[in-house]
């Protein structure tokens, strides 16, 4: 199977534009401090973990339980944050927050909001695979209420957007915003 590149935002926005986001209807995930990992089903259940940059991790190797977990879902792409090498205190979870292949569709041309009712309709929470959950309406109280080291901040997302082909790294950026927590380590 051919390396897709994950939808990602490129474009870091002010806080204060969140209401701006708000009321055009877009829908907000917090954003997790960890590595994006590409998750690739083969048809034969092989499970391939990834960076966005088509590399393999260097400082996580994925265990038994998370390699069975997602063999069930063949021919399928899931991309997820990994939270593994950058808390102490979290190990080994995947925060799954989009689908672009699924059990032989490709999904291009699927909304996000179709995509998100997929994911949450197969895609089962244990203790260390969690689905993201989305926000749609006071997104300036959910970014000003984040306090969890592990929380960068938002990423805003409009529900109507389309996916497009995932074959260059700065498709699908069009649609999605990211807003950060101040950071010694995060700039605008």
């Amino acid at each position: 199977m051919m390396f897709l590149f994950p939808p990602r935002p490129e474009l870091a926005v002010s806080p204060e534009l969140i209401s701006f986001y708000e009321n055009k209807n877009w829908w907000a995930q917090i954003k997790k401090n960890g590595t994006l990992q590409l998750i690739t089903v083969l048809k034969d259940g092989e499970v391939i973990f990834k960076t966005r940059h088509n590399e393999d991790n260097k400082a996580w190797k994925p265990l038994p339980h998370h390699v069975s977990f997602f063999a069930a879902f063949r021919d399928s792409v899931f991309v997820a944050e990994l939270i593994h090498s950058k808390h102490a205190s979290i190990k080994n979870h995947l925060y799954v927050f989009d689908v672009l292949r699924y059990q032989g569709r490709d999904l291009v041309g699927v909304s996000l909001k179709d995509r998100v009712e997929m994911l949450s309709k197969v895609l089962p929470v244990n203790s260390d695979i969690s689905l993201a959950q989305w926000h749609k309406q006071d997104l300036y109280g959910l970014f000003n209420s984040l306090n969890n080291p592990v929380d960068e901040g938002l990423v805003i997302k409009n529900p109507d957007a389309i996916l497009e082909s995932c074959l260059r790294s700065t498709a699908n950026t069009s649609w999605q915003v990211k807003v950060r927590k101040a950071h010694k380590n995060y700039g605008f």
